[in-house]
């Protein structure tokens, strides 16, 4: 029988989550992030945490436990977000955040508190709502308050050298940045304008092609330090605004991913287009290097002498300008995507079967790299992934998904599942991977309702089934699938299955197709797909009489009443 490389048909995409919320002082000697990873060899939680990197190197700045459940969210706003560090290093402000669950039971319930501590970590200030801080660090501005049933303003401004606080009838959804300047000015999307509002006087730039502002996210809007230039993202462009020339011009003529500015707003860097790479506007000329992966977020220093990046696949990189010399301060770190997205440690939603290959999901692991000829190595480049302390073979990467091979000497029970790649100081912890008897799963690609159609191989080896390739009735079709558990004659873990003999499963497999009615399938193999590793291949008939409308058939493989069952669509020619 022949065989068919799939691999890359259920990959994943995911966007990059593993360094969020740059700052940097204005020398650009300290640069403040986010993360849910921790850094190696340390027990740290994988809540988002504050970590600065300066010349020592990467280290924890803030971190917080959840605490105990109280009503319908957690005790503390323990994912820390959003860090701002003021120009001279003197005082920090991050916002922490909590989910909150049960719906309507949740309409008071605040999940944004912002914190500003000093140097040594004294915490100075807690308030709710989303923080933002004035390059100075004099000025606070709380705002992204839940206001229903209380008696909250929406936002307030506070002096931090006189705690001196201002009620201000404007807000914005955080996180956001650069919102308030030196001299208390604050800017504010309000109903398709952007409103720069002082204590003692207000001013409303009108563009008509400013959208009326959805809660979250908003798009960018900062103001520089003297209070006179503002950058923000229209529904067209990127627009710098002079206010001293009350004027406006386009930076960039399409909608950008990261925009970030000097204190001054004398340099402008911003990441656009399908390549996401970095552009900057500065009186000086700049020359950026491309970023071959592409950029996913960006913040300068004050001073416009330093620009930060984090890129897709996870590196954090210091770009000095204007020449463009380029440093890598973090290398590649890859990040695994779990089902309650809330942690970073790896997991696997649902189980697997011994002997079937299975994948993690994340960001950053590699170009698509699949290994040539089995046995599989281990690793592959340098990744590895280990159930219990073992390596288990690697079989396939892509920069958002890695396919491993469940070794069949494992029994059903929960293993422990760590993941190893690089260099980098960041790492995601071990997670648990659940091995089962058999858990059945088809290989496909999403339908636009979230079910799954289902990859089949005509007969005559001619192509997929699919619209408008149709499979008929009474063809014989291949299915690819995983987990359908141990077969006969055995195959060692690592190997590529023998084209001969047949490895067969060892259970009684059946396959149904519906049409409102159940239609059983005849099936002629079911059994390791000859020259592959962990994969199953079925062969059966497309069941006679099938009636729909679109020639869409549900169908689904299990080995019997009240067991894991593989559940899909399939093209079906009906009527014939």
């Amino acid at each position: 029988m022949r065989s068919l490389l799939i691999l890359a048909l259920t990959s994943v995409g995911v966007a990059s989550a593993q360094f969020s919320g740059l700052s940097s002082s204005a020398d650009g000697s300290s640069v403040y992030f986010s993360s849910p990873l921790r850094l190696r060899g340390t027990t740290q939680s994988f809540n988002s945490k504050i970590f600065v990197l300066d010349a020592a190197g990467p280290r924890l700045s803030q971190a917080r436990d959840p605490g105990p459940q109280v009503l319908h969210t957690a005790t503390e706003f323990y994912n820390l977000v959003e860090p701002q560090v003021a120009d001279d290093g003197s005082v920090l402000a991050f916002t922490g955040t909590r989910p909150c669950y049960f719906g309507s039971g949740c309409v008071t319930a605040q999940t944004a508190q912002g914190t500003i501590v000093d140097n040594s970590g004294h915490e100075i200030l807690r308030a709710l709502g989303y923080v933002n801080i004035s390059p100075s660090g004099q000025w606070a501005v709380f705002s992204g308050r839940n206001t229903f049933g209380s008696s909250l303003s929406p936002t307030e401004l506070i002096d931090l050298t006189t705690n001196t606080q201002i009620d201000v009838p404007y807000h914005f959804f955080g996180p956001t940045l650069r919102r308030v300047a030196d001299d208390g000015t604050v800017a504010f999307f309000n109903q398709g304008t952007i409103v720069l509002w002082r204590s003692d006087s207000q001013q409303t730039i009108t563009d008509t092609s400013i959208p009326f502002q959805t809660p979250y996210p908003e798009p960018a809007l900062m103001i520089s330090n003297d209070g006179q230039r503002v950058i923000y993202q229209n529904g067209n462009a990127l627009v710098l605004y002079d206010r001293t020339q009350a004027a406006g011009i386009n930076l960039a003529s399409d909608v950008t991913v990261s925009a970030t500015i000097s204190d001054d707003a004398r340099t402008i860097a911003w990441i656009s287009g399908p390549d996401s790479q970095i552009s900057v506007a500065s009186t000086e000329g700049t020359n950026i290097p491309a970023i071959a992966e592409g950029a996913a977020e960006i913040v300068l220093s004050g001073d416009g002498s330093r620009l930060f990046a984090v890129t897709k696949t996870g590196r954090l990189l210091e770009i000095e300008l204007p020449l463009g010399t380029t440093t890598e301060l973090i290398p590649r770190t890859p990040s695994i995507t779990t089902s309650t997205n809330v942690s970073p440690a790896m997991s696997i939603s649902g189980g697997v079967a011994a002997g079937s290959i299975a994948a993690v999901t994340g960001t950053g692991f590699s170009d698509l790299t699949l290994s040539a000829t089995p046995p599989i190595s281990s690793g592959l480049g340098d990744v590895r992934i280990l159930i219990s302390g073992t390596d288990v073979p690697v079989e396939a990467i892509s920069p958002s998904l890695v396919w491993f091979q469940v070794p069949w000497e494992l029994v059903p029970q929960d293993y422990t599942l760590e993941f190893l790649s690089g260099s980098s100081p960041f790492e995601t912890g071990p997670g648990t991977i659940t091995i089962e008897s058999t858990a059945p799963r088809f290989f496909g690609t999403a339908h636009g309702d979230g079910s799954l159609i289902v990859t089949a191989v005509h007969g005559d080896w001619s192509g997929v089934v699919g619209s408008p390739n149709f499979a008929y009735s009474g063809e014989l079709i291949y299915l690819y699938m995983t987990g359908l558990g141990p077969v006969t004659p055995l195959v060692p873990t690592g190997a590529a299955t023998p084209d001969t003999p047949l490895h067969n499963v060892n259970g009684s497999l059946g396959c149904q197709f519906e049409d409102g009615l159940t239609h059983d399938a005849n099936i002629y193999f079911a059994g390791l797909a000859p020259g592959m590793l962990g994969i199953y291949q079925v062969a059966l008939q497309v069941p006679y009489g099938l009636r729909a409308i679109g020639g869409v058939f549900g169908i689904s493989c299990s080995f019997g009443l009240n067991q894991p069952a593989a559940d899909g669509l399939i093209y079906v020619s009906p009527n014939n």
